[in-house]
């Protein structure tokens, strides 16, 4: 059994009083490295984002909705201990709401300014519906029943799985871009069945609940194609290489965005930097009489920076994920540091800054 190397990374110096946490990685070409963690939690209030943060909680491994069938389960829950990013997620968790009972509204996130952002992505909402079987129509939706909330979760949009009970679950047919919601595909279930209908739609002229592209502000799991397409090719010649206690290395051409999470329209290219716009449409019930038929909150990111200092040289950590959890009216931000071992770094200083 092959030994990993240990740490180089001996003694951190948190000053920051935010929640940090080191690990190890390996990155491509069998690079080991010294990660650390800097997570933050800020308020969302009906004024935009609290300026002062408190520690963020760490979510040390994916969450799947459906622990039993992770490959076509959405994700409750990012991970947080990955090796890097090269550019910045932005996702939501929790219940889009509005601030009366309608059958949908329009949603959506912009990070950076309105004519030039960094990231922006926009769909629609409806109330609950489901799917129903008739002998004079087969399969279709019922009437939409009005709502003033609905979970951001792919299993409401549409994609799901086909069913076949002669093969394994892992070779069935799926609509990759999401295999967890519906639509696709109606095997497996009886005609008195009303099992639910997509909630998440495209927007525009020619919006539908049929999309050939993933819907929504959620988490991806890494099994789906927005993802795994950047995950390599482990072929026949990846599995030579592969000798019992020798530590394999990724795929020849293992991307990095494999580890960005978010849905592709809310990724960024670079990290971020902190003080960035970020406007939030359809998203929040916001209880300000002046503002309650506005649907936008628009505010932006705290203009904080995380600064590693060691020896002689300083660097301010990469921000490279903004989780917007509804539920909880909070921000959650993310900074990591990864160190190469080769680089020898044995202790580090970290502060908090103002930008």
């Amino acid at each position: 059994m092959a030994l990993l190397p240990e740490p180089r990374l001996k003694h951190l110096d948190d000053q920051t009083g935010l929640t940090v946490f080191q690990y190890d990685k390996m990155a491509p070409g069998l690079l080991f490295c010294d990660v650390v963690v800097v997570k933050a939690s800020f308020a969302l209030t009906a004024q935009g984002l609290d300026t002062v943060p408190s520690p963020g909680q760490l979510s040390l491994a994916d969450t799947h909705r459906v622990t039993s069938s992770p490959t076509n389960s959405s994700l409750a829950q990012a991970g947080d201990l990955i090796l890097g990013k090269p550019g910045a997620d932005i996702y939501v968790t929790g219940h889009v709401r509005h601030h009366r009972r309608s059958k949908g509204w329009r949603v959506g996130v912009t990070v950076g300014p309105h004519d030039q952002p960094l990231a922006r992505y926009q769909c629609a909402v409806t109330g609950p519906r489901v799917w129903q079987y008739t002998l004079l129509k087969g399969w279709h939706l019922s009437e939409i029943q009005e709502t003033q909330a609905v979970p951001v979760q792919y299993e409401l949009s549409y994609g799901g799985t086909k069913r076949d009970g002669k093969k394994s679950e892992e070779l069935w047919d799926t609509f990759e871009p999401n295999p967890s919601g519906s639509g696709y595909s109606f095997d497996g279930y009886s005609k008195s069945d009303t099992p639910d209908a997509p909630q998440w739609e495209t927007t525009g002229l020619f919006g539908s609940w049929k999309s050939n592209e993933l819907v929504g502000l959620g988490p991806v799991a890494r099994f789906w194609a927005t993802r795994s397409r950047y995950a390599g090719t482990y072929d026949d010649a990846w599995q030579r290489e592969c000798k019992p206690g020798k530590i394999s290395d990724y795929a020849p051409d293992f991307d990095l965005r494999f580890l960005q999470c978010a849905h592709p329209k809310l990724q960024t290219e670079k990290p971020l930097q902190g003080n960035e716009a970020l406007q939030l449409e359809g998203l929040l019930h916001i209880n300000d009489p002046a503002k309650q038929l506005d649907t936008r909150l628009n505010t932006q990111l705290p203009g904080c920076a995380i600064v590693a200092s060691w020896d002689d040289q300083n660097a301010r950590l990469p921000l490279d994920t903004v989780h917007i959890d509804l539920d909880r009216r909070q921000v959650n931000l993310v900074w990591r540091l990864t160190l190469p071992h080769a680089l020898n770094v044995e202790q580090i200083h970290l502060s908090l800054k103002r930008v």
